[in-house]
């Protein structure tokens, strides 16, 4: 069969991972000696962020100038990890705000000025603890990188309405979808898998079958929709279920090792429709009680550089 949607999640948490990274790039260009170990803090030059499209001029050696397209040419050849982050950041910035002005999703101004202005005290504080008591951010920032407090806080508004508007539009989109929560346990052979299915059927623990029969715990899966689970029969299969109910041997084929997952559904959540002005009291309140989680972000990010055709040239 297929590889499977659902494995990278597993993956996820199994690893304890807290927010998504691009993929290690391949490195095609030589390095030059100067990209090989950071420049020191001292001895960096100070990037000014300047507002303006074209190509402009960000620094002078003599007469010869260093533009916006050689930075960026540079960063991408050199520095690829930072330059794949970013690029991830504004894809993923520009899908938001397209989602967010289609369905009618807003942030409360107020919500962003309180989430700046907590940023903006946070790194007060880390500037105090880690330059003296005496050096303010304000004094950080001018000092080391040539910008005022108040274009740092106009960056943070846009990070910030970034965020907030990408946790709203994550959990207003999962309403449109009927989604799954389901356990799954994986055998190393399909008589295993099959024994240890019936078993869970006659009453016997889901985990503690996995545990000792299996070849690791128990792992639940996040809520997943269909479009999340392939081979379409393993959706078919998983969708089919009641809650309780425990699925037959599923086989996933992994580099050149096959192994079998029984599945346990354990709750199904309906689809839901209606405007943002119907969701948002709800999912207001559920992002208060439980701010978003990695997974739901890989989940939605996944599908929406799909829909949107992202291609990376």
């Amino acid at each position: 069969m297929q590889r499977v949607h659902y494995l990278l999640l597993i993956l996820l948490i199994g690893s304890g991972c807290a927010a998504p990274r691009p993929a290690e790039p391949v490195r095609t260009g030589p390095e030059l000696a100067v990209a090989r170990e950071p420049v020191k803090e001292s001895a960096r030059l100070p990037l000014v962020p300047r507002d303006g499209a074209g190509d402009l001029t960000v620094a002078r050696v003599g007469d010869a100038e260093i533009r916006r397209s050689d930075l960026g040419d540079f960063a991408i050849r050199y520095f690829r990890d930072q330059a794949s982050e970013a690029l991830t950041h504004l894809v993923d910035e520009r899908i938001i705000a397209a989602e967010a002005a289609a369905n009618r999703i807003t942030v409360p101004d107020g919500l962003i000025r309180s989430e700046v202005e907590a940023e903006v005290r946070e790194r007060e504080n880390t500037v105090r603890v880690q330059y003296g008591a005496d050096v303010s951010l304000e004094r950080f920032l001018r000092d080391r990188y040539g910008v005022t407090i108040e274009g740092h806080r106009r960056d943070l508004e846009r990070l910030v309405r970034t965020r907030l508007l990408r946790d709203r539009v994550v959990r207003y989109h999962q309403f449109s979808q009927e989604r799954v929560m389901v356990l799954d346990a994986v055998f190393e052979s399909r008589e295993l898998a099959a024994s240890a299915a019936e078993s869970a059927r006659k009453g016997a623990d889901f985990g503690t079958l996995a545990r000792e029969q299996g070849v690791r715990d128990e792992v639940a899966l996040p809520p997943v929709p269909r479009d999340e689970l392939s081979p379409p029969e393993l959706a078919d299969a998983v969708f089919a279920l009641s809650p309780g109910e425990v699925s037959g041997p599923i086989g996933v084929t992994e580099g050149d090792r096959t192994l079998y997952h029984i599945f346990k559904l354990v709750r199904r959540l309906p689809a839901r429709s209606g405007s943002w002005s119907d969701l948002k009291g709800e999912i207001e309140t559920g992002l208060s009680g439980k701010p978003l989680e990695p997974w739901e972000y890989l989940q939605w990010a996944g599908r929406m550089r799909t829909r949107y055709r992202v291609e990376v040239l």
